[in-house]
C-alpha cells in the first residue's frame, strides 16, 4: 500500500518536480542530492520505486534552519534501464494568493453516503472551525484540498476515525499529519504544530491531533484522498 504525498505552504518549501520521459527515482534523487528512500517515503512510491511521466514528486527538504525559496527546474536526466508506470501522486500545495476568495461550504448532511466495506464515501468533520480561504481545484497546479482560516494555536481534529499513517516535519516548526481511513481513503492536515499523535496510533472522529502552526494569513490545509488521487473535500462534510 502506498501513501499519498503532501506538503506545507509555509517555511522551507519542498521543490515540486514533474517527471520527464526516461527519468527514474534514482536519477531524480541524484539530481537533487537526496536519498532514494527519503524520496520514496515522501511520495509513497512502491517497492519497485517506479515513477511515471507527468508524475509530480515532492523533493524532501533538508532543513538547516534557514528559509529556502521554491524553484522550478527543467530536468531531463535519465538512468538507463530504470522506470515504469505507477499511479499519479498528489501535487504540492500552492501558496495562498494575496487576495483570497471566500468559499462557503454546503451544509447539507446528505451530500454523501456513509462508507461501505467496498470503499464508498465517508462523512467527515471539519478539522477546524473557520471559513474556507481557498477552495479545491483539480486543474494542474491547483489546490488539491481546502485552506481553512484558523488562528495560530487553533485545535485541529481528525475528520474521521482511522490510523495515523505519517507524521512528518517540514521546516523548523511545521508538520504534516496523514490519517488512513477504511477503503483506501486518507485525510491530510498540513501547516500544523504541536502534534499529539504518532505514526500507527488509532484515532477517533473528532479527536484532537495538532494545533494550527500559523502563517500570514493563518490557515490549515486539509485534503481528502482516495488512494493517491485528491478529491474535493466539500461534499464529505
Amino acid at each position: 500500500e502506498t501513501l499519498p504525498k503532501v506538503t506545507l505552504q509555509e517555511g522551507p518549501e519542498p521543490i515540486r518536480h514533474v517527471v520527464e520521459p526516461g527519468e527514474t527515482a534514482y536519477s531524480i534523487s541524484r539530481l537533487y542530492r537526496v536519498s532514494v528512500p527519503s524520496l520514496a517515503s515522501w511520495n509513497g512510491l512502491g517497492k519497485d520505486l517506479a515513477v511515471r511521466v507527468g508524475q509530480r514528486l515532492l523533493i524532501p527538504v533538508v532543513d538547516d534552519g534557514t528559509p529556502k525559496e521554491q524553484t522550478q527546474v527543467d530536468l531531463t536526466q535519465t538512468a538507463p534501464g530504470e522506470g515504469s508506470v505507477t499511479p499519479i501522486p498528489p501535487s504540492a500545495v500552492e501558496p495562498l494568493p494575496d487576495a483570497v476568495e471566500e468559499v462557503v461550504l454546503p451544509d447539507s448532511p446528505n451530500l454523501v453516503k456513509d462508507r461501505t466495506s467496498d470503499g464508498g464515501s465517508q462523512k467527515f468533520l471539519k478539522p477546524v472551525s473557520g471559513k474556507v480561504l481557498r477552495g479545491y481545484s483539480n486543474k494542474s497546479g491547483g489546490n488539491e484540498g481546502l485552506d481553512f482560516a484558523a488562528p495560530k494555536g487553533a485545535n485541529v481534529v481528525a475528520g474521521q476515525a482511522g490510523e495515523v499513517a505519517l507524521v512528518s516535519s517540514v521546516g523548523v516548526d511545521k508538520k504534516i499529519v496523514l490519517i488512513r481511513h477504511p477503503g483506501n481513503m486518507y485525510s491530510v492536515y498540513s501547516n500544523v504544530s504541536n502534534v499529539s499523535v504518532t505514526k500507527g496510533q488509532p484515532v477517533t472522529r473528532g479527536q484532537s491531533i495538532a494545533k494550527v502552526a500559523g502563517g500570514s494569513p493563518s490557515f490549515l490545509h486539509f485534503e481528502i484522498r482516495r488512494g493517491t488521487e485528491s478529491v474535493d473535500p466539500s461534499p464529505f462534510f
